[in-house]
């Protein structure tokens, strides 16, 4: 068995690193620094590395499809969703219904192959068990996102 490689891409440090995603149509590597509010690029070609500043921690990245166009992504932050472009740094933040970010705040996700995110949240205060699962379906890059 051969030795896995272990390197490092990019030049950018945080606090803490979390959900990297490769994306095949940019070749880019992005990944997000909730501490600091970040959404980090590493490109594959160049080896540059790029940041930009949310108005929230993120907590997820999903790509949207090809249509909205490169490096576009759902971003769920702590309290709230959003369509985010990394060419420009904008953010759209989307309506959202059903959940009381009083009580909760959004944590980590993932995307299926129909294009929905199913997250899950963690308690504002954990000794009231008040996290739940959810389903965030996408439409189309222009649509409304559903909570």
């Amino acid at each position: 068995m051969t030795e896995p490689e272990i390197r490092l891409v990019g030049d950018a440090t945080t606090i803490v690193g979390e959900a990297p995603l490769w994306s095949a149509s940019g070749q880019a590597l992005y990944w997000l620094a909730t501490m600091q509010r970040r959404i980090i690029r590493w490109t594959e070609r160049d080896k540059a590395t790029a940041m930009r500043e949310l108005p929230y921690r993120p907590s997820c990245l999903v790509p949207l499809p090809p249509e909205a166009g490169p490096g576009t992504f759902l971003v769920r932050c702590k309290k709230g969703t959003g369509l985010f472009e990394f060419a420009t740094g904008h953010t759209v933040q989307l309506p959202l219904s059903g959940v009381d970010l009083g009580e909760v705040s959004f944590n980590d996700g993932a995307a299926d192959a129909a294009g929905r995110l199913w997250i899950g949240t963690r308690a504002v205060c954990p000794w009231r068990g008040c996290a739940r699962g959810w389903c965030c379906r996408t439409v189309s890059p222009s649509a409304p996102i559903a909570g």
